[in-house]
């Protein structure tokens, strides 16, 4: 019976744990950082790390090109492309209607699970400068704008509960520089990540399976 209880009680109170999502991307010169590591209330989950991202457009597709370590000749110890080709017109156009609302339902279930989403913690610090100090002043402008319109519409889209965001640009006017240092910290409870993947479920089988089933009882 306490076995049955305590199985009852793990169900009611799984909703209500925080899932932590920790976001971190830095970019210094040639060395390139992007780390994701996923805690589960206060213990770690799990940690992605890519150590250098590099892009590269080639007939309108991206391919993005992982290296992971070197070793001490300065090989690198495993390299894989991954390719992405871009969401053609054309295929956008033979859709069928089911597919078309499926992915309208999916845009809808991501703005809801966004909207839970809160940010606990925002640091983007930027350090910039050029040889010419005139120009450094005017990309300390332009990065300036266009910081301030993204975290605009970042308060917009998830909660932004963090008590002091850090968000600067550094000009260095007396040399060539270029580094950025981003970090975020995301948290959700899982009861609404299991709550939207329910909902995914069901308009999949709502929209491919019960319509049609429901059209030939008619």
């Amino acid at each position: 019976m306490l076995f049955i209880l305590l199985i009852v009680l793990s169900f009611l109170l799984l909703p209500l744990l925080p899932v932590y999502f920790d976001v971190r991307y830095r970019w210094q010169e040639k060395d390139e950082r992007f780390q994701i590591k996923l805690y589960l209330w206060r213990g770690l989950v799990s940690r992605l790390e890519v150590p250098l991202l590099q892009w590269q457009g080639r007939n309108l597709s991206a391919i993005f090109r992982l290296k992971a370590g070197k070793d001490k000749e300065g090989k690198v110890l495993a390299r894989r492309k991954v390719k992405v080709p871009w969401f053609k017109f054309p295929k956008v156009m033979s859709l069928s209607a089911p597919s078309v609302a499926f992915l309208w339902r999916i845009i809808q279930i991501n703005r809801y699970l966004l909207g839970k989403v809160n940010c606990i913690r925002v640091r983007w610090v930027t350090e910039i400068g050029f040889n010419d100090p005139a120009v450094t002043g005017i990309a300390v402008g332009f990065l300036w704008g266009v910081k301030s319109y993204l975290y605009h519409h970042f308060r917009r889209v998830v909660k932004v509960d963090c008590v002091d965001p850090v968000i600067r640009v550094i000009p260095h006017f007396t040399g060539s520089r270029l580094q950025m240092d981003y970090h975020c910290i995301f948290a959700i409870r899982l009861g609404y990540i299991i709550i939207a993947g329910f909902k995914v479920i069901w308009s999949f089988i709502r929209l491919f399976f019960l319509k049609g089933v429901t059209g030939r009882a008619g």
